[in-house]
């Protein structure tokens, strides 16, 4: 370590170039953090990178340039752990050499992390999800349906390949065609219940892939117009669906996600989904949707908020409530609500 000066600001010179870089310090377990590196002068680099461990080899994150003169990157949480981590600024010239801006990988600074409440996170998690959506308030059970999941999870913490993730779902649904439903005709009826496998793939901090398989069966198949369907499924018949989505922003800040799922006989959903951490430990949002669940019919746009809980290091609970809309006429309101369990 150096001197109490170096702390508070290290300057290094080359040439006619000087660098300025606030060593990181107090560090908490899952709390992300942002690194920053001015540099001045004739001999600038024009690409900076941040190279960090906690253990192992050092992992390299690209910093991005600001301002006049300097460079920055935020590290999420997840690489923030306990007891310490160590890291090295270097650079390379506009000829392409390269410098080094901040130790290196033979002295590295080093940093104590003080245990947070989200430490490290998790590595395996179950949950369960129950959901209720009505789309017909007016005339309850016409225009509606069901859906709860049993779903486990597990970190492998890996570059590419984060985590894996795998479960059964269920869902049941009454519908049909806008008019038939509200002329109180025999609604068509699914009940259907699948197994999903699902890769998490990062890439980086701030980029995640969520592509899904369903694999599963109907347990009750009722279509009032079955001539409108080339094949109709019985009772046992094996069904399948798929779901893609994508997640851009550091988890535990800001992120986007959007995509799609289908479920053979139920329908297509295109969603999107805002999340903010206003609170840590406390994750809220705004869903929107174009589905036409449950029987593949009529579409309809939907409006949920969402929000989250942290009640322990290990437990976390979600709520969401929103509105279902088809028509002007022909709406209704939904729900659900999902525990976590992680260690």
């Amino acid at each position: 370590q150096s001197d109490e000066s170096e702390i508070k600001q290290l300057r290094s010179r080359f040439g006619d170039s000087r660098v300025s870089h606030e060593p990181l310090s107090n560090l908490t377990a899952g709390e992300p953090v942002m690194v920053t590196l001015v540099a001045v002068g004739d001999l600038l680099p024009t690409e900076v990178n941040l190279h960090l461990r906690h253990k192992g080899s050092f992992k390299t994150f690209p910093m991005e340039p600001f301002g006049d003169a300097g460079w920055t990157v935020t590290v999420s949480g997840e690489e923030i752990q306990v007891p310490g981590l160590e890291y090295f600024i270097d650079g390379t010239l506009e000829d392409g050499r390269p410098i080094a801006l901040f130790r290196g990988d033979d002295n590295p600074w080093r940093v104590a992390v003080k245990g947070g409440s989200r430490g490290k996170g998790w590595t395996g998690r179950v949950g369960g999800f129950f959901e209720w959506q009505d789309f017909y308030l007016t005339k309850p059970n016409h225009d509606s349906y069901w859906h709860a999941s049993l779903d486990f999870a597990y970190r492998l913490r890996k570059d590419l390949q984060f985590e894996i993730r795998g479960g059964l779902g269920a869902l049941e649904g009454i519908g049909g065609e806008k008019a038939a439903v509200e002329s109180g005709a025999s609604p068509n009826h699914r009940l259907i219940t699948w197994l999903y496998f699902e890769p998490v793939l990062r890439f980086g901090n701030n980029l995640r892939f969520f592509p899904r398989v369903m694999l599963g069966g109907f347990l009750k198949y009722v279509e009032a117009n079955p001539q409108y369907w080339l094949w109709k499924p019985n009772k046992g018949s094996a069904m399948f669906g798929t779901a893609l989505h994508l997640e851009v922003g550091p988890e535990d800040q800001f992120s986007l996600r959007f995509g799609g799922q289908f479920l053979q006989s139920i329908g297509i959903e295109f969603d999107a989904q805002v999340t903010f951490v206003p609170i840590k430990g406390v994750p809220m949002g705004l869903f929107l949707a174009a589905s036409n669940f449950p029987t593949a019919d009529e579409w309809a746009a939907r409006l949920h908020l969402f929000a989250g809980y942290q009640a322990l290091e290990w437990l976390t609970i979600e709520a969401r409530l929103g509105t279902n809309i088809r028509s002007t006429s022909h709406a209704g309101i939904g729900g659900g609500l999902s525990l976590s369990f992680g260690w």
